[in-house]
């Protein structure tokens, strides 16, 4: 249950010096949070396995050290109050459930453990950060209308910079990716990218670089007004066997929605709203099988085709049998019929695709690169490609958490 991804076991296994992890978990909880400090114990047991002595912990309960407490506190570290049933009656008692990760004199603090889905994640980024001397860069692509960093993906840009130093890359200029950005993430691009935009990413991808695509096929509105979307990237991703589709994805298996109707605020099964469950995602790939569920809104599907039959292809999230499609005239409205009767299929939606790759530029060169180093393949292609954006959204990451551990998945993981 507790094995661990392949990004923890390098990281475990790589340590240059002792890492210490320090759990402070209060002897008196209420029975639901015991669970949650034996699951700890088996997790941090999983880490020095591989760590080996280069990872010692320790459980100390705090309740009686008023200068612990206090530090804690400055670390951000808060003191819970926990409900419990004894003799009858309800008490509140006063206690913690955090851990500190330190090397040297960094340290990083995760402030509350109150379940363990997530806590993989959050110990492995704490190792990272402590003992990283630079962190590797990322660059988030921008010029063709991608999602704004401050005003829609806030949360998702403060995670990533947790680990990576996080940076713009401008595509619409013509000037080849710098050579330190070792993954290129583009969030929802709703204008066409010239050829030469899209030589400029082949080229990175054929370096040996990861990239990561998140595009909407359709961009939708506040108004629930729908068009397909111009920055779909065709050129490069059919090149590499891969279609972002311009239609919507509907399924039975979907999350509620809010909307207004004058003064009245009403809420209702939506199926644009496709909410992928464990059936739906790939439970041999460490990026997506530990997710509980994924919710994409609005989200288009992905046709795959198999001429570049060298590369491994993965599907991470699919939909169920009962979803159907919804393209052109399209009708968004949450009072409509949806289409429900259209053909059901299984619909792809998140892919992954590493290995032997073609450059998808390699029979034709733009004319402005004819003179240039032409890299015609790689051995080692990492990338992922999302027909939707919208999951990351602020709004969208605060209502399901889910989403954003399987964004920091997909980066940790090409």
């Amino acid at each position: 249950i507790y094995s661990l991804s392949d990004v923890s076991k390098t990281t475990a296994a790589n340590l240059n010096d002792v890492v210490n992890i320090k759990a402070y978990f209060s002897a008196e909880l209420p029975p639901q949070f015991m669970n949650v400090r034996q699951e700890t114990k088996d997790i941090l047991a999983e880490y020095q396995n591989y760590a080996g002595n280069k990872l010692r912990v320790e459980f100390i309960d705090p309740k009686d050290n008023v200068e612990l407490q206090q530090k804690l506190q400055i670390l951000g570290i808060p003191q819970l109050q926990f409900n419990i049933l004894e003799n009858d009656k309800y008490q509140v008692i006063n206690g913690f459930l955090a851990m500190v990760v330190s090397f040297g004199d960094k340290e990083q603090a995760i402030p509350v453990v109150n379940d363990t889905r997530n806590l993989e994640y959050q110990l492995t980024s704490a190792i990272k950060k402590v003992t990283a001397e630079k962190f590797p860069s990322i660059g988030l692509a921008s010029g063709h209308g991608e999602f704004s960093v401050d005003a829609e993906i806030s949360l998702a840009n403060k995670k990533l910079a947790e680990i990576y130093a996080v940076r713009a890359v401008d595509l619409l200029n013509g000037e080849p990716i710098p050579d330190d950005i070792n993954t290129l993430i583009i969030i929802g691009p709703k204008e066409k990218f010239s050829e030469r935009a899209q030589y400029i990413i082949d080229q990175f991808i054929m370096s040996g670089k990861s990239a990561v695509f998140l595009v909407n096929g359709v961009n939708v509105n506040d108004n629930l007004q729908a068009q397909p979307n111009e920055g779909l990237l065709e050129k490069v991703l059919s090149g590499y066997g891969i279609k972002i589709e311009p239609s919507l994805v509907l399924d039975v298996a979907s999350e509620m929605a809010s909307f207004n109707q004058g003064f009245i605020t009403f809420t209702t099964q939506y199926p644009f709203f496709v909410k992928v469950n464990a059936d739906g995602l790939n439970q041999d790939n460490a990026a997506v099988a530990k997710l509980q569920s994924l919710v994409l809104p609005w989200t288009s599907p992905l046709s795959l085709n198999d001429f570049q039959k060298e590369a491994a292809i993965s599907i991470l999230a699919k939909t169920t049998p009962q979803a159907w499609s919804m393209q052109d005239s399209f009708n968004l409205s949450p009072q409509g019929d949806f289409g429900i009767n259209n053909n059901k299929a299984v619909y792809n939606l998140a892919v992954s695709l590493s290995g032997k790759l073609n450059s998808a530029f390699a029979n034709y060169i733009p004319k402005e690169d004819e003179s240039g180093d032409h890299q015609s393949s790689t051995d080692s292609a990492r990338l992922v490609v999302i027909g939707n954006a919208n999951f990351i959204k602020d709004n969208f990451v605060s209502r399901y958490p889910d989403n954003l551990t399987f964004f920091q998945n997909i980066v940790d993981a090409v």
